[in-house]
Parts: C-alpha cells; sequence; structure tokens
C-alpha cells in the first residue's frame, strides 16, 4: 500500500522543506534591505565628538549603498533632517542627496554660534522603498541619533574635532550580530526540516518492507 505513495509523498515532503527555506532565506534578505550605515565614517562630525568654536556648517551621513531619495518618500510631511540643540530649536537649512554621491545625505546647518548638545536624526527611502531612519525606532539597524557637542570657542586655542568610533562600531556589531542570528535560525530549521523528513522517509520504507 505504501510502496506506491512512499516515493511521491517523499518528494512532496522535500518540495516543503525547500520551499520554507527559500521563504526564511528571503526573509532575512528583506530584513537586511535598508541600505545601512557605512561600517567606518558613517557621521562626519563624529558620534560623541567635541567640535570647538561652530556647529559644522555640513554635516554628513554616508550608507553602505546608494538609496533612491532622501526623506520620506510615502510621506512628504516627515524631516528629511533635524539638527535639534539642547534648547529644542532646529538647525537645518538643507537636507538633501549628495549629486555626487548618491551614498549620501547632506545637511547643511544655520545660525551655528549656539554651543551645546546637538542630536540629529535622518529619514530616507530604502532600496526596499520603505522609509528608514536613526531617530530610535531600529537601533539595530540604522543605530540611534548622532549626537556630538558644540564647545564655545573660547574654551580652547584651535578649532579641532575630537572623534569616536564606538558608536559607529556597536552599530556595525550589532547588524553583523543580528545577521549571524538570522543565519543560524534558518540553518536550524532546515535541518530540522530534513530530519523530518528523512524521518518520515525512513518510517515509510519500514512500512513497505513489512
Amino acid at each position: 500500500m505504501f510502496s506506491v505513495a512512499h516515493p511521491w509523498r517523499v518528494r512532496r515532503l522535500a518540495a516543503i522543506a525547500t520551499a520554507t527555506a527559500a521563504i526564511l532565506a528571503l526573509t532575512a534578505g528583506i530584513a537586511f534591505a535598508h541600505d545601512p550605515l557605512a561600517v567606518q565614517g558613517a557621521y562626519s562630525p563624529a558620534p560623541g565628538s567635541v567640535v570647538a568654536g561652530a556647529l559644522p556648517a555640513t554635516i554628513v551621513v554616508t550608507f553602505q549603498d546608494t538609496f533612491p531619495k532622501a526623506g520620506d518618500a510615502t510621506n512628504p510631511s516627515v524631516p528629511v533632517a533635524q539638527v535639534i540643540d539642547s534648547a529644542g530649536k532646529d538647525h537645518v537649512a538643507t537636507a538633501v542627496q549628495n549629486p555626487s554621491n548618491a551614498k549620501q545625505l547632506i545637511i547643511t546647518t544655520n545660525d551655528r554660534n549656539v554651543p551645546g548638545r546637538y542630536t540629529v536624526t535622518w529619514t530616507i527611502t530604502a532600496s526596499d522603498g520603505h522609509a528608514v531612519s536613526n531617530n530610535g525606532t531600529d537601533t539595530a539597524e540604522e543605530g540611534g541619533p548622532l549626537r556630538f557637542t558644540v564647545a564655545a570657542a573660547n574654551t580652547t586655542g584651535s578649532t579641532s574635532t575630537t572623534s569616536t568610533t564606538s558608536s559607529s562600531s556597536s552599530s556595525s556589531g550589532t547588524v553583523i550580530a543580528t545577521v549571524i542570528g538570522v543565519a543560524i535560525v534558518i540553518l536550524i530549521a532546515v535541518g530540522a526540516i530534513l530530519f523530518w523528513v528523512r524521518r518520515r522517509r525512513d518510517e515509510f520504507d519500514e512500512e513497505s518492507d513489512s
């Protein structure tokens, strides 16, 4: 009875296993289609840096790949970028994709003689059409807001920037860890499905022999 159905059932189970693995792989691919920040030099000025004298005229955000559009393509009311000082004032003049480098978002600032701590957030439309931001809603992928400090000009004898790469390293490390985690889940799922298929095949063989 089972000798006739056995090959067809095994092929069906194998097809299910293959389809499940493909879906898991596709899901993982979608999860990382959001144009992550560059591993090194993602921000200028750097996260945690102290800028002497004045707010930089230009803030640069660099991604690993090109992206289609600055801002949210589906919701133009969302600001492309904000540069907020400690008093809550926004210092953005313009925020556009770099026409010479489509991997970069260029933010220009105004009223730059205000010392203190600044918080920079941005929004772009990613390659998959979704809007992504560093506003803290998805820290695992894009990290949190860029923060740096502007020191008054009379507090130092030279204009310099003390940069730190800890935030960028942490963000890239989180992305790598997430990729590894997804890969492990896929391997475990595929292994479990194949084990189940093999077990069912052995059961069919035993029933056929009997």
